[in-house]
């Protein structure tokens, strides 16, 4: 994660990026396959059209540093906790702002240090220089994206490239199958290959604004970015189920066929049992005809009584392995419906659910042993 820190006057920040690696390329490498550029570069034209002279910056309390922010898994209060044993003089003023407002505020000189899981963007970048507030990054952790599918799961495909994901993701993405993507890559969808989805936070997540910056190219990312069918979820928990659903789901799945076998055989059975009760009515009707001894009568009555229960015991037998059945198909529904889609997720809650998701390998090469 990163934080904004003021040193001096100016103004000094922090942040963290996430990382796309894989396919024996380094972290470094596939960032720059997909970078858009230094801050700067992309900040040039907004603060040259910002115009105007710089504000008076709010005076500053002596001896208070001032954060604003809360990143997620942020190191803050550990490091301010531990500075206070050394440091008892020295106070801190700390705002769990939304990232958006704890930049505003620190570029208006408000705030000291903003807390912060993504970069300053070029129109905030702009913003504070033109109040003459020069932010400084310091990158105190990290944290990666990964690009997950179910695990088990084949499609065909274990190594993308950057290029390749965003095809994936992006507006109006021609890419419907995985049969398109990766190393033998078809322009068609391809006869019976897996249809692709995918799913992911919101634009608010940090790991969003990573995406979007690195692998989408625009360092303030939206959803407009994003094909139609993308799949947002408050959560990243939305995301797992989106992607690895219940994980007992493929196991109920796979005993559908069993069950409609059995259903079928006791639909059999049940129509042997009705014409065996038929037949044991006309032996009653029949007896009490011929005038039969009473023995024989109460005879016929059992034959009867019991061809009735057996008809009740399958009858009950059949709704149970419907009702099963049509567990197993809602199952069967719901892995066919996920199958094939792909998560974007924090590496950290990754990690929480890696029994139950297939990490993609992530090349900075266009394909495998050919650069972009």
């Amino acid at each position: 994660m990163r934080a904004l820190l003021r040193i001096l006057p100016p103004v000094m920040l922090v942040l963290v990026a996430l990382a796309v690696a894989g396919c024996g390329v380094s972290i470094e490498d596939a960032s720059r396959s997909g970078e858009a550029g230094p801050l700067e570069q992309k900040t040039a034209k907004v603060a040259s059209e910002s115009g105007g002279g710089q504000v008076q910056l709010p005076p500053r309390t002596p001896g208070v540093i001032r954060i604003a922010g809360q990143a997620e898994g942020s190191l803050t209060s550990d490091l301010v906790h531990g500075f206070k044993q050394k440091a008892a003089t020295v106070g801190f003023e700390i705002t769990n702002d939304e990232e958006d407002d704890a930049f505003e505020a620190f570029c208006a000189g408000k705030t000291d240090i903003v807390d912060s899981a993504r970069p300053i963007s070029p129109s905030e970048y702009a913003g504070c220089q033109a109040n003459g507030v020069e932010p400084v990054q310091l990158e105190v952790a990290s944290e990666a994206a990964v690009l997950a599918i179910a695990n088990e799961t084949d499609v065909g495909v274990d190594c993308l490239s950057v290029a390749d994901v965003r095809e994936i993701f992006r507006a109006a993405s021609p890419v419907s199958s995985w049969s398109q993507v990766g190393w033998g890559r078809r322009t068609d969808p391809g006869v019976g290959a897996q249809t692709i989805k995918v799913a992911g936070p919101e634009p608010s997540a940090n790991v969003f604004g990573y995406f979007g910056e690195f692998v989408l190219g625009d360092p303030e990312p939206s959803t407009l970015l994003l094909r139609g069918d993308y799949q947002s979820f408050p959560t990243e928990r939305g995301v797992l189920e989106a992607v690895s659903g219940n994980p007992a789901a493929p196991d109920v799945a796979n005993h559908h066929g069993e069950s409609v076998q059995s259903e079928n055989e006791l639909k059999r059975a049940i129509k042997d049992a009705v014409a065996a009760v038929h037949v044991a009515e006309f032996q009653v009707e029949k007896g009490v005809e011929d005038e039969r001894s009473e023995a024989e009568q109460e005879e016929d009555g059992d034959r009867l009584n019991a061809a009735e229960a057996k008809v009740v015991k399958l009858e009950a037998e059949l709704a149970d392995v419907e009702e099963q059945a049509r567990e197993e198909a809602t199952a069967a529904a719901e892995v066919a419906t996920r199958l094939g889609t792909l998560g974007l997720f924090r590496f950290s809650y990754y990690g929480l659910w890696e029994e139950r998701l297939r990490p993609m390998e992530i090349s900075a090469t266009s394909a495998e042993g050919a650069p972009e």
